[in-house]
């Protein structure tokens, strides 16, 4: 699952940035401050935690982007 979550993000991430090259928009470059203290929340817990919590984190910020999606 997890080797599976990294080659789906890799994908996504080239071709949002192929699309921002094409209309001329810089994307970011570093991870922004709640995401990355999300990281180490995450890290920090042990593996049957962790497996929990990412899960449902990962749940929650696809719920997230699909209704901002929407609402557009």
């Amino acid at each position: 699952l997890s080797q599976m979550i990294i080659d789906d993000h890799q994908r996504a991430n080239e071709r949002l940035a192929t699309v921002a090259q094409e209309v001329n928009i810089q994307p970011i470059t570093q991870v922004p401050e709640q995401k990355r203290q999300v990281q180490e929340i995450l890290l920090a817990m042990p593996e049957e935690d962790f497996k929990k919590a990412y899960l449902s984190h990962l749940k929650g910020s696809h719920l997230m982007a699909i209704c901002m999606y929407q609402d557009q």
